[in-house]
């Protein structure tokens, strides 16, 4: 039986938009052909997580990207999920393998 994909809430963990190393906060301003950086910690302990299972992140609209995936490695340096950006609706997936 296959297992229905769900959304993991609160995984994330100091979530931050970094520009060269350096963290964007509210009201700052970003130019057009700046280079964003999401980093964030996931914590997925106590968790019954499945493959296919993801977080959600929704960007702003005014950030703009191309759809691009990638692979996230645990602390192992082995892929535990793949992110996944949709330029359409501005949300990145990271689901679990």
């Amino acid at each position: 039986m296959l297992h229905p994909e769900k959304e993991i809430e609160g995984a994330l963990k100091n979530p931050q938009l970094l520009i060269a190393n350096k963290e964007v906060n509210d009201g700052d301003t970003v130019s057009d052909s700046a280079i964003l950086q999401f980093k964030s910690d996931i914590d997925i302990s106590g968790l019954a997580v499945k493959e296919g299972d993801y977080i959600s992140v929704q960007f702003p609209a005014g950030l703009k990207s191309k759809d691009q995936e990638f692979e996230i490695p645990g602390a192992d340096g082995v892929s535990i999920a793949k992110g996944v950006y949709d330029s359409k609706t501005r949300e990145l997936k990271v689901i679990f393998q």
